[in-house]
């Protein structure tokens, strides 16, 4: 046998997948928003507790964890941080399937707007608004604002020197 006669032989190992991959890619009309979301993966054995936590990080493409290739279901559900009093938004439906497959691939939406502002006039708005009225109307009405001022004084001041007038003269007779 000589050196003309070796082959070089090849082998392929084929072995059977035991992971299944997920991809999700998400349609918005806002980027930014992408901070605020992640996917949520839970499995059927243990819906009280999720599987994976994957934030999307301002990109629009992730691919899950590997997740075990068991015919089980699992389902991705979404969270978003954005707060609901200044914007606008539906989180993506949850998506389910069953991990029987090598890959799979899914397409949400996530779109926001902002909020409408909605300004509610608050109790101090009025106590202001009642505020100002009295002062245009002591501008307006100066001089018979002062003259009632004016009398209001007087008076008082006639009033409390004739009491300590008439306290006095009681003192005295004492």
């Amino acid at each position: 046998m000589g050196a003309e006669d070796v082959h070089n032989v090849s082998f392929v190992v084929i072995t059977p997948v035991r992971r299944m991959d997920v991809s999700l890619r998400v349609i918005t009309n806002n980027e930014k928003s992408l901070d605020h979301l992640k996917a949520v993966v839970y499995s059927s054995r243990t819906p009280d507790s999720p599987l994976h936590v994957v934030p999307f990080n301002g990109v629009s493409y992730v691919i899950l964890p590997p997740i075990p290739k068991d015919g089980n279901e699992y389902t991705v559900s979404f969270e978003a941080t954005l707060n609901k009093h200044q914007y606008n938004y539906r989180l993506p439906a949850e998506i389910n399937f069953n991990a029987d497959s090598a890959y799979a691939h899914y397409r949400v939406d996530f779109n926001i707007e902002p909020a409408p502002v909605d300004q509610e006039i608050g109790k101090n708005s009025y106590i202001a608004f009642a505020m100002i009225c009295l002062v245009v109307l002591i501008i307006v009405n100066h001089e018979r604002v002062g003259n009632w001022a004016k009398d209001t004084i007087e008076n008082y001041t006639s009033n409390n020197t004739a009491a300590l007038a008439a306290k006095k003269s009681k003192s005295k007779t004492k």
